[in-house]
């Protein structure tokens, strides 16, 4: 398991999506054998409710 995705990640991760202008991921695909149910679903629940700046849709995939 990846132990260190936290909050902060996460974070970096979507300011990421609103700043760089030549990134625009369609999806975020998560392999769920490595990371903790925890962040599975933090990920998850951000990335729908989550308005960027680019007012792209993102979809979130777990697979096993």
């Amino acid at each position: 398991m990846n132990k260190g995705f936290n909050t902060d990640s996460l974070k970096a991760l979507l300011e990421k999506i609103d700043t760089d202008k030549h990134f625009e991921p369609k999806s975020i695909i998560a392999f769920g054998y490595h990371l903790e149910s925890k962040s599975l679903r933090e990920i998850s629940e951000n990335v729908k409710t989550y308005n960027n700046k680019k007012k792209s849709d993102i979809d979130f995939i777990t697979r096993y």
